[in-house]
């Protein structure tokens, strides 16, 4: 998930889960029924975190990422996840201890290392983690824009923000980094507030979506 970009390089959107099979990996494997999208509940969840100087280039990036798995149905708690990885070199993977690293290195296939033992019924397990240490001003979510003006002996600024994604983002938080002490006269969406232990005004919002932008 990183922005549109990472959307389609990443295509982590695009995993399934399947039944085991009899060929590749060795090993004892059991044979279950097909998996159903409400046998196996797949969960992605990403967080960027960026800096930038205030003429709005990208001075840092980071994104981090998790794939958890809940196994709903006691006939597929022998799963098999293909992940479609992209074409991205950068992103840097990571699987859980009981994943079969061997299986992710050769197929990019998520499945349990001993595969004669199932996964459990009903926990919320975290199977893989990413982690992309840098990227482009231009696979970022969401624009920001400030519009600072002189108002007496301080200075008023106005931020907007906007998105072209398609993701839905979540969670949004913009913190500004001030001169001296400030305070917050106005905020026509989410809630801002100063930090004076910090010298900066942090503004968070709700969802960003197409229907929100």
């Amino acid at each position: 998930d990183v922005m549109a970009a990472l959307e389609a390089e990443d295509d982590l959107i695009g995993m399934k889960a399947q039944a085991p099979s009899s060929s590749g990996g060795g090993g004892a494997r059991k044979q279950s029924a097909a998996v159903s999208s409400e046998s196996i509940t797949l969960k992605i969840e990403e967080k960027i975190v960026v800096k930038m100087t205030k003429d709005g280039s990208l001075d840092g990036f980071e994104a981090k990422g998790d794939l958890k798995m809940t196994i709903n149905d006691g006939d597929a708690t022998f799963p098999r996840v293909q992940v479609q990885t992209g074409g991205n070199k950068n992103f840097q993977f990571k699987t859980h201890p009981n994943i079969n690293r061997g299986l992710w290195t050769e197929e990019n296939v998520l499945a349990h290392k001993d595969q004669s033992k199932s996964f459990p019924v009903g926990n919320e397990l975290g199977i893989l983690k990413w982690r992309l240490p840098s990227g482009k001003q231009s696979e970022l979510p969401i624009s920001i824009t400030c519009w600072p003006s002189a108002s007496g002996s301080g200075s008023q600024v106005s931020m907007e923000y906007e998105s072209e994604s398609s993701l839905e983002i979540s969670n949004l938080r913009v913190i500004v980094p001030c001169g001296g002490s400030a305070s917050v006269t106005e905020c026509s969406e989410g809630q801002a507030r100063y930090l004076g232990k910090n010298g900066t005004v942090e503004w968070r919002g709700g969802v960003g979506d197409d229907s929100n932008p």
